[in-house]
């Protein structure tokens, strides 16, 4: 039971942090276009991108979304990884620690 929730829990944090890393970049993205400058911009491995161009008469066209995937999954794992190490390093470390203390009230 515990396994399971420690991987749930690790599953929605990672989807939650892919998310707003995505987000953020895409905001950067938006931000970072100066104006009247168009073209097309990509970022996380050319995963994500966003396109401006002139529709003409001071009107400017917009575009973003996913391009491949791929650069989204990866770090998805790699959040994955790090959020299920840090939780059982916790656990250990909170182990541990309860062992040292039912040590030193048994001797003291």
């Amino acid at each position: 039971m515990r396994k399971s929730v420690l991987l749930v829990n690790s599953l929605a944090g990672s989807a939650v942090l892919t998310l707003l890393t995505a987000g953020a970049i895409l905001l950067c993205l938006m931000f970072s276009t100066g104006e009247g400058e168009y073209g097309r911009k990509e970022a996380l491995f050319g995963s994500l991108f966003f396109e401006s161009r002139d529709k003409g008469g001071n009107i400017t066209g917009a575009t973003l979304g996913i391009a491949n995937p791929t650069g989204l999954f990866i770090v998805f794992a790699l959040v994955f990884v790090v959020l299920i190490a840090s939780r059982l390093a916790l656990h250990r470390l909170r182990n541990y620690r309860s062992a040292l203390s039912a040590e030193r009230n048994s001797n003291g």
